[in-house]
């Protein structure tokens, strides 16, 4: 909210394009950090540990601090990964399966590359509605992180920024 030069007592609105596209999405914009986590809770079960990662990575975001935030949002799309992987191994060992040793390793690169092969081998039963874990599940799980990661733990991983 600003005011007229010539008028000031009169108040004056003036939307950018970034107020634009902030209302287009308000409900979900990290810039209204209450709404998008609304939005995320209501889309996925959200742990308080996720939580964390996510809502200090919103503040991070909106002080410009673009690089920590990038680092957040991935430790918590880490911690919602090896929530699948719990969920998955709890449930193989209900059914009485196997464990694979990758999916219980301390390094997050092998259980995401371990949760990937035990998902990507179950597409053809994905899409026939019944996986061998005995649910049906819609569509598959592919990890939205980086592949290329180092398998030393996160922290022993040292940040250097130009």
């Amino acid at each position: 909210m600003g005011s007229r030069p010539s008028e000031p007592e009169s108040s004056v609105f003036h939307l950018t394009a970034l107020g634009r596209q902030a209302l287009a999405l308000r409900s979900r914009d990290p810039a209204n950090p209450d709404g998008y986590l609304a939005h995320l809770r209501a889309r996925a079960a959200v742990g308080p540990v996720t939580d964390s990662y996510i809502t200090e990575p919103l503040n991070t975001f909106n002080a410009a601090c673009f690089k920590a935030t990038a680092v957040m949002v991935g430790a918590a799309a880490e911690s919602l990964a090896l929530g699948v992987r719990d969920a998955l191994i709890a449930r193989l060992q209900v059914l009485g399966k196997s464990v694979p040793p990758a999916l219980s390793d301390w390094r997050v690169k092998r259980v995401l590359a371990s949760l990937e092969t035990m998902i990507t081998t179950q597409k053809p039963a994905l899409r026939e509605g019944e996986t061998a874990l005995g649910r049906r599940q819609p569509g598959s799980f592919r990890p939205p992180l980086s592949t290329g990661r180092s398998e030393a733990p996160l922290a022993s991983r040292t940040a250097r920024t130009p």
